[in-house]
């Protein structure tokens, strides 16, 4: 090989890998994108791009950490981000000895960026391990239906924003 094939060798190699984002940099891209009030192409990048928008009102936001995480034994990355949102959630307040809920603005948000692949593997062993535990407790239920990795995004990474961020606080 002579000097130009290494060349050209090294460019393409740089140019697939400069091609995938960061997950922090996905991460900027989809609060960009929500600050913008482009909620269709944010939907886009989750991973399951059926799901509904949890977040989608940005006013600002400033990345705090970002951290590789595991979930079984399957690596992501955690994506934390400080936001100024319109967005609540309930918050159970004991008033008395009487539970109430107040509203609670989200200041804060975890966004996991997973590469499709894992999460597609991630959600399968966790269906396993459920179906497992419904036989061992001799349930007479039908197996929870296998996700098909068509409906994970196709891209190499996507978002994915966990329920619990979003929901009422017990």
């Amino acid at each position: 090989m002579n000097h130009r094939h290494y060349v050209l060798l090294a460019v393409l190699l740089f140019a697939a890998t400069s091609c995938s984002p960061s997950p922090k940099s996905l991460a900027e891209n989809h609060l960009q994108l929500l600050k913008s009030g482009n909620a269709t192409k944010a939907n886009q990048q989750y991973c399951l791009p059926s799901d509904t928008l949890r977040l989608y009102s940005v006013k600002s936001f400033q990345i705090i950490s970002s951290q590789p995480k595991t979930s079984y034994n399957l690596p992501y990355t955690e994506v934390v981000a400080n936001i100024e949102t319109d967005q609540y959630r309930f918050k159970q307040v004991d008033k008395g000895g009487v539970t109430v809920s107040e509203k609670e603005v989200i200041k804060q948000v975890a966004l996991d960026i997973w590469k499709s692949d894992d999460l597609y593997q991630a959600i399968v062993v966790s269906e396993a391990k459920l179906n497992d535990m419904v036989q061992k407790l001799g349930t007479k239920t039908k197996n929870s239906p296998k996700q098909e990795r068509e409906k994970v995004n196709k891209q190499h990474l996507c978002v994915f924003l966990s329920f619990e961020q979003f929901e009422d606080e017990s």
